[in-house]
């Protein structure tokens, strides 16, 4: 999970007055769930009364997430990174709930060692900027770091045992390996069927590659390696590439093949499988980018449910995912 974004804006936020008597509004509402707006507030006290976290800020960048009107006040940005956080993890609550995901004690364990990382950087800096927040603060964090993590495993992300790996690595031992490939990178299906059709007709690929590639290698012939050095781990590229690439016989030409930067065609002259012992931790790098990229599907499908942002704290912005401040906040009472 990624650390709070500080925020140093001008604009400053009052902290409800105490004595204020009428029933006020949640802080946000998440498909029909509200974040408590005195919960969040309580929230936002908890970062002003811990002198640990100001200084760990200020060491930073020399920041503040105090306004500047003095005592009781916070950035208009901070407060909005705050609020977007507990978006955030109500969603993730609620999609956990919802594959009746179960955190378990050990999930529970790793929580506790990560939600300190989530105010500075591991060490005793970060242990005693967590220490000096309030036993309720701390356990709200670990409740939502938790369901983080139990998420995330359900992705197929975390620290997985071997017995998992193995799994991983047998669906396609190709993405373990090494690969020396050449391509031609175009931008449609259309263009890469037609290249495809030059090729099996007897064309040169290297030819090819310089006359219509449209990345890096194609000045040297569609080359995805050095040759006569050793072949490139197969996990350096796309998995939607590798999987493309080795479908066909080594020698032949594979495509149209889509991944995230376009269509290729392919040609793989060298495939070198690698033993999974050797592989394993091509293998959990793998997992984890996969976990991350499952992840932030689910999130930003997530940010279009329905979500809505107390006005006086700005509004929600489902493309981004973050709470756009307002242009000003009068004070409460």
């Amino acid at each position: 999970m990624n650390r709070l974004l500080l925020g140093a804006g001008a604009l400053a936020v009052a902290l409800l007055a105490t004595g204020c008597s009428e029933v006020r509004p949640d802080a946000a509402t998440v498909n029909g769930v509200g974040i408590s707006r005195s919960n969040f507030e309580d929230q936002l006290q908890a970062y002003i009364d811990n002198d640990e976290y100001q200084a760990y800020v200020a060491s930073q960048n020399g920041s503040t997430i105090m306004g500047p009107g003095g005592d009781g006040t916070i950035t208009m940005q901070f407060t909005a990174n705050t609020l977007r956080l507990n978006i955030v993890l109500e969603l993730i609550a609620q999609e956990v709930e919802r594959r009746g995901l179960e955190v378990t004690p050990e999930v529970r364990a790793e929580a506790e060692e990560q939600a300190k990382t989530l105010f500075g950087p591991a060490g005793p800096a970060a242990d005693a900027v967590w220490a000096a927040f309030p036993g309720w603060f701390q356990r709200q964090t670990v409740d939502g770091v938790s369901n983080l993590l139990a998420l995330q495993r359900d992705l197929g992300g975390g620290t997985l045992d071997d017995a998992a790996l193995k799994e991983l690595y047998d669906e396609n031992p190709a993405l373990f390996g090494r690969l020396c490939a050449r391509h031609i990178l175009v931008a449609s299906e259309a263009d890469a069927a037609a290249l495809k059709a030059e090729l099996d007709a007897g064309a040169d690929f290297a030819d090819l590659a310089r006359e219509h590639g449209t990345d890096g290698s194609a000045a040297n012939g569609g080359l995805l390696y050095t040759e006569g050095e050793e072949c490139p781990q197969a996990s350096q590229f796309d998995a939607d590439f590798v999987a493309g690439a080795t479908s066909v016989p080594t020698g032949e030409v594979a495509g149209p093949v889509q991944t995230q930067f376009g269509w290729h065609v392919v040609q793989v002259d060298e495939a070198v499988e690698v033993p999974f012992e050797e592989a394993r931790s091509a293998v959990q790098a793998y997992a984890s980018q996969r976990a991350s990229a499952a992840f932030s599907e689910f999130l930003a499908e997530a940010n279009r449910g329905d979500i809505t942002v107390n006005p006086r704290y700005g509004f929600w912005d489902a493309e981004t995912g973050t709470v756009v401040t307002p242009g000003s906040v009068s004070g409460a009472g």
